[in-house]
């Protein structure tokens, strides 16, 4: 790893031979929630402490909106006020503007944002650095009527401009990648390398004996955004249906969102004030706590592009718990149907009942699946992500490429689904 790091570093013009400066740019970062967040504070973190420069260049969602320029764990964070939307996507030009005063390597930019991604691609062109878009998911905003023109209109130009844009595009999941219109004329650019599950998840699960498991307990997860394409309407349809078959049964729901006071209203209106319960999002220690506690972890997300990968199906798998997912693109690369979890038809809540409920009353079908989920979690490190990365920042720098001792099985596993 070091040889490889060191031939990156030739080619840097940095003062040490052995550093990559490395820019990314994104619409938000820690302590904002979200999978695409802790994405990329984790790969950031990972990088840094394989001994490169990273700078995060993104807004000032999740603090007060001013301008910041911090350290965060070793990376060098500068923000950007988030205060006026269009629809529903943030107005950052400053932040892509920002790119043109830094001095990188490798610009690698987090999207799809309108107007910041192809905006902060394109400066990084006109400077001829090598330009990486992680592409997370398509661009989609679900208010009515223009803005779903504006969608299409919007996809139909990523598709002919985003192999102008970047050098590389990563997706991270192939099952999203192969239905995605923006990625459509992108393929030979195109790398699938998964997001990853947090070093504490796998620390816990690998620590932590399970605990609690079904009983008299019947303990349901969910932990997300309560936004509409998270499902959890379904969700709560599809438990009051295992309710009759399973009176004891509990959902946790952490996190929160503009559609908590609709859920709250309709689990009363269901009848289910005894059977769930409403958190907000939880200290680190509290969650870790919550998903060992939990016997099946549920994802019912509906058929929306927003849904890229779940990273809650990693943290769950890590924590040895079995999943329950939609079967849409994204979700279904990372669940072998049957083994680690099951999948069942979007916005289908009697399925999702069905599916609840066979695994609530099968205590020795849930341990297998967490046994076998655990154990493909530890192939999705941050450690091994970043190595990916860093393959990939090599070959864009023209380097020459090294083989390495480490095993990266899991990106090629998710690449074949």
């Amino acid at each position: 790893m070091w040889l490889m790091v060191q031939s990156l570093g030739n080619l840097n013009g940095s003062e040490d031979p052995d550093v990559l400066r490395i820019c990314q740019v994104s619409s938000c970062f820690i302590p904002s929630s979200g999978g695409v967040e802790t994405f990329i504070y984790n790969l950031s973190k990972s990088l840094v402490q394989n001994g490169h420069q990273v700078k995060v260049i993104t807004s000032s969602r999740g603090k007060p909106p001013s301008y910041y320029h911090e350290q965060v764990d070793g990376i060098d964070v500068v923000r950007y006020p988030e205060k006026h939307f269009f629809l529903e996507t943030p107005i950052l030009y400053p932040i892509a503007l920002r790119v043109m005063k830094e001095d990188y390597d490798i610009l690698h930019v987090h999207g799809i944002v309108p107007g910041l991604t192809e905006l902060a691609a394109l400066i990084g062109r006109l400077k001829r650095k090598p330009v990486l878009i992680t592409y997370h998911c398509d661009a989609e905003n679900n208010s009515k009527y223009i803005s779903r023109a504006i969608n299409i209109g919007y996809n139909f130009l990523l598709k002919y401009g985003l192999p102008i844009m970047a050098d590389k595009i990563v997706a991270t999941t192939s099952s999203y990648a192969e239905t995605s219109v923006g990625l459509s004329r992108a393929r030979d650019k195109l790398t699938i390398i998964p997001c990853g599950v947090g070093e504490e998840y796998l620390q816990y699960g690998a620590t932590r004996a399970d605990v609690g498991v079904l009983g008299n307990h019947h303990r349901l997860l969910f932990v997300g955004k309560l936004h509409k394409y998270k499902g959890v309407k379904d969700l709560l349809k599809a438990l009051n249906i295992v309710k009759g078959e399973i009176p004891e049964v509990q959902l946790k729901i952490i996190g929160d969102g503009k559609e908590r006071e609709r859920l709250e209203a309709l689990a009363h209106n269901l009848g289910l004030d005894s059977n769930v319960k409403f958190l907000c999002r939880l200290p680190p220690r509290e969650l870790l706590e919550a998903f060992m506690k939990s016997d099946v972890v549920v994802l019912p997300s509906i058929n929306s592009r927003r849904e890229a990968l779940g990273i809650v199906i990693l943290e769950a798998m890590a924590m040895g718990k079995p999943v329950i997912a939609s079967k849409i693109p994204g979700p279904e690369s990372m669940i072998e149907d049957g083994n680690d979890g099951l999948l069942v038809p979007p916005q289908s809540h009697g399925e999702l009942a069905e599916a609840i409920i066979h695994l609530l009353k099968n205590e020795r079908l849930c341990l297998a699946m967490g046994q076998n989920g655990k154990q493909k979690a530890r192939g999705f490190s941050y450690d091994l992500i970043a190595r990916e990365y860093e393959r990939l920042y090599s070959e864009m720098l023209g380097a020459e490429q090294l083989q390495s001792n480490v095993s990266v099985v899991p990106v090629l596993q998710v690449r074949q689904k």
